[in-house]
């Protein structure tokens, strides 16, 4: 499978009919930070730009030098599929192969890190909660259940640190799960204020 990164601009996005000329300009230096860093094409196509990635290219070093690149917004590190759910299975979890689930989060804290000094990770082994509320409930109650569950835990680990709200990545709408209906009914569990990231908007 073909390694690429998916490129989102911020501004640019906003333009009118100069748009394509900044959507050129943004992938022409673009492949000009990348030159001899192993990219195989600079691709536009319709709100993002693709960077395909030759088979040897150094991912890392790639990334630190998208970070660099003035207009870019973000950018993810994607497979190319096909459009099937075996293939894109297939993609993901080559995506995640080489690293464990325990090295992710570390990953994660060490970026939080960098604006909360006083980081602490706590683990809770959370797969017999999700086995018993698959075998015991229907579907479409599922996530619902799991995020409540979760916010017990969390209250508990929240009592023990001394912490005064709960903090998640939720969002209004970010998917189809997270409607107000649904965002109620797991803050119903909650004894102390939860607070998402999206709420400083």
């Amino acid at each position: 499978m073909e390694k690429l990164f998916l490129v989102h601009y911020g501004e640019i996005g906003l333009k009118g009919k100069n748009r394509s000329f900044f959507e050129k300009k943004l992938a022409q230096n673009i492949k000009l930070s990348l030159q001899g860093m192993g990219c195989a094409e600079v691709r536009r196509i319709y709100g993002r730009i693709l960077v395909m990635l030759q088979p040897e290219a150094d991912v890392a070093a790639i990334q630190e030098r998208l970070g660099k690149v003035m207009g870019i917004a973000h950018f993810e590190l994607a497979l190319a599929a096909e459009q099937t759910i075996d293939a894109i299975q297939a993609a993901a979890l080559e995506l995640v192969k080489d690293k464990a689930s325990l090295e992710k989060v570390e990953e994660l804290a060490e970026i939080l890190a960098t604006w909360n000094y006083r980081t602490q990770i706590y683990l809770v082994s959370f797969a017999e909660v999700q086995r018993e509320i698959v075998t015991q409930t229907p579907a479409p109650f599922r996530v619902i259940l799991y995020r409540r569950m979760m916010v017990r835990i969390a209250q508990q680990i929240a009592a023990a640190a001394k912490a005064e709200c709960l903090v998640t990545g939720e969002s209004l709408g970010q998917v189809a799960s997270q409607t107000l209906g649904n965002l109620r009914v797991i803050e119903e569990v909650a004894e102390i204020p939860i607070l998402r990231s999206s709420d400083r908007r």
